[in-house]
């Protein structure tokens, strides 16, 4: 079966909001749900800081990214998915292909000048998810 990335469109519009919102700089967030069979499920975004404060590359404050584990476990929830937007094609750069090897989850990446999205993981090598929204 084919791993997938399952968000709703709520999920989707509010990354691409946060996407645009946070222009020109790289956006990040986590994905908080389950993982069922080989579906990512999405059911809450918990949108961070990028502490970076680039255009080309994102990172998330220690601090920052403890609380949003903290918030996924209160909700009873894993971090499923690592999500930023790019002023690129939507695709792993070589910086995200590194730290893809050390948080081998989904990375949803959404490009700013296509808004096009696309889901990546690594599992000895990067390839891509298919991402399935639904209502």
């Amino acid at each position: 079966m084919t791993q997938r990335l399952v968000l709703s469109s709520r999920h989707v519009s509010e990354l691409k909001k946060l996407a645009v919102d946070s222009l020109p700089l790289e956006s990040c967030a986590l994905l908080a749900g389950r993982i069922s069979s080989d579906d990512f499920v999405v059911s809450e975004v918990i949108v961070t800081k990028n502490a970076d404060r680039s255009k080309a590359t994102f990172s998330i404050e220690p601090n920052e990214l403890l609380d949003a584990y903290n918030k996924a476990e209160s909700l009873g929830l894993d971090i499923v998915a690592i999500f930023h937007s790019h002023p690129a094609p939507a695709s792993p750069s070589s910086t995200d292909a590194r730290y893809m090897e050390i948080n081998p989850i989904p990375w949803l990446i959404i490009s700013t000048t296509s808004n096009e999205m696309k889901a990546f993981i690594f599992d000895g090598t990067i390839h891509e998810l298919e991402i399935f929204v639904n209502n």
